[in-house]
């Protein structure tokens, strides 16, 4: 019998195609996926009426490194589509107040997306992902708001980053209303990966 032994499969161009590792895995570039999931470990304030970054401060995990929790921003190395699922869970001032949610997810610090017509790599275009509840909120106060969609990345510098909104029509001047965090529960949190 005899025994095959490869490292390395390269494409015509020169370039590594498949790596197979010491564990007898194949590695290729599609592997890299971008995997992640954070959290807010903790409960932060904001004032009504302006969208305001999540503090996205714990990685569950972050299988490519891509998340930033310095600055809550993901910021894919491969260039593609890529799924993306948020939720903000926010908690008004006061029991029975009249809200109006969003959670959103903002591409290169504007809430603004492609459009996906041509050029569809575009940084922007006149798209605005959000996801909104309008609602009298009861005695527990807490509403969750999630947020689902596809953005395309260029593999170096785009970004994104998950903001919340909440106008309180009882009490629009407000800066008691909060974004729940929790050192073990995911009440705000996103995760995503690469599709295609």
């Amino acid at each position: 019998m005899s025994t095959l032994g490869i490292e390395n499969i390269e494409h015509i161009n020169g370039t590594n195609a498949m790596t197979v590792n010491t564990s007898g895995e194949v590695d290729m570039v599609r592997n890299n996926i971008g995997l992640f999931q954070v959290k807010s470990n903790a409960t932060q304030s904001f004032t009504s009426n302006a969208y305001t970054i999540v503090g996205l401060n714990t990685k569950i995990f972050d299988v490519d490194d891509y998340f930033n929790t310095s600055n809550y921003r993901y910021t894919p190395q491969v260039a593609g589509f890529y799924m993306l699922h948020g939720q903000i869970s926010f908690d008004p001032r006061n029991a029975d107040d009249n809200i109006y949610l969003s959670t959103g997810i903002w591409k290169n610090g504007i809430e603004n997306h492609s459009t996906g017509q041509a050029p569809y790599l575009g940084a922007s275009g006149d798209v605005k992902p959000r996801s909104i509840m309008s609602l009298k909120i009861g005695a527990a106060q807490e509403m969750s708001v999630t947020i689902n969609l596809l953005v395309h990345f260029n593999g170096s510098t785009d970004y994104v980053d998950m903001r919340g909104y909440i106008y309180n029509y009882n009490d629009a001047s407000s800066s008691s209303n909060s974004i729940l965090g929790h050192s073990t529960l995911l009440t705000t949190y996103m995760y995503g990966y690469r599709v295609g």
